[in-house]
């Protein structure tokens, strides 16, 4: 079987995965996802710019397991059970097409998550209006995604056309004006940090955005250094998973070398005393 005919067949396969569950997967258990204080993941695809595809809501951790301080321990997650998520693009099979965004926030606590696709600036700023324009998205998302959207959703994942006027392109991007600009939340050191699209997935197998997050909503307020890491990457299976991670800065080579250099010391005075 060549690799273009083995494709078509996980397709297949994952369509009518979606079917089943479509059936079978219960009203009630949608409800448990995307509550507020969840960390969700949003993928839209619209490589023509007209908004005639689709956008993916996918729960990633709920309330009590997103991280409020900097990770030590890696946690992974497979998400929508397994099913080919890029089944659910209608313009679109190719993840250099889709862009993502991570976000979550509780209006309760004041807690508020976003990623960005780098790590190169030390702060990062909050913006303006945060607290009414927050909310007001987070809302409007929230109830279309624990609906599941009626549209061909899986357990823990929503469908919704990137039209609607409650999808994350519409409430976050503004209307596509500020991509990654998390309504208004990310406002330095420019809109376009705040998503990645996902072409690095079929290259080198992981796409990694960086966490931050707020204990407060209050407009101007700065964050000093992610908490983290949020590797999406494709499994053996060609299914999308998720992985909180610790932010390892690398090592300035400078000081590699010298390190290098005192294990090389070392390994000289070892051999100086058994001669």
């Amino acid at each position: 079987m060549d690799k273009t005919e083995d494709k078509g067949m996980k397709k297949c396969l994952s369509i009518l995965l979606i079917s089943a569950f479509m059936v079978f997967g219960a009203v009630g258990q949608a409800a448990a996802y995307y509550e507020f204080g969840s960390l969700v993941l949003s993928l839209y695809a619209e490589p023509n710019g007209d908004k005639t595809d689709n956008e993916v809501g996918l729960h990633l951790w709920g309330p009590g397991t997103v991280p409020t301080s900097p990770i030590t321990t890696t946690t992974k997650v497979t998400l929508a059970n397994e099913v080919d998520i890029l089944n659910a693009f209608t313009t679109t099979s190719n993840w250099a097409e889709v862009n993502a965004g991570i976000w979550g926030a509780n209006g309760q606590t004041g807690d508020k998550w976003v990623v960005t696709a780098n790590n190169d600036f030390g702060a990062y700023d909050i913006g303006s209006a945060t607290q009414i324009h927050q909310a007001a998205a987070q809302t409007g998302m929230v109830g279309y995604m624990s609906a599941d959207a009626g549209d061909g959703s899986v357990d823990g994942m929503a469908v919704i056309s990137s039209a609607n006027s409650n999808s994350y392109d519409v409430m976050f991007n503004s209307n596509s004006a500020t991509p990654g600009g998390y309504a208004t939340f990310n406002a330095w050191p420019g809109t376009q940090v705040g998503e990645v699209t996902l072409g690095d997935l079929d290259i080198a197998g992981y796409v990694d955005l960086y966490l931050w997050y707020s204990a407060t909503m209050v407009a101007g307020d700065t964050i000093s250094g992610p908490i983290g890491i949020i590797r999406l990457g494709l499994d053996g299976n060609d299914c999308l998973y998720a992985e909180l991670r610790p932010n390892m800065v690398p090592l300035p080579g400078a000081l590699v070398l010298f390190g290098s250099g005192l294990l090389g010391l070392v390994g000289i005075r070892r051999r100086s005393l058994k001669a």
